[in-house]
């Protein structure tokens, strides 16, 4: 799971060449953001495909939210 995550994050900016803008939570980069109704690493893989979204975050904005 972990490497799952990394490969839609920081690797993927790593290949973009933007791994200086992009794909980690650091102060200065930019941010896209999906909240998840459930920690992912405290679930049983089997039920990953029933985590909902909460909200997504784009550019410091909410563009998404379930409540």
């Amino acid at each position: 799971l972990e490497s799952m995550i990394k490969g839609y994050t920081i690797n993927a900016a790593y290949q973009l060449g933007m791994e200086d803008e992009i794909g980690s939570l650091t102060v200065g980069k930019a941010a896209d953001i999906v909240v998840l109704d459930k920690d992912l690493f405290k679930i049983k893989p089997t039920d990953i495909h029933n985590v909902k979204v909460d909200m997504t975050i784009m550019n410091g904005k909410t563009t998404y939210s379930a409540k």
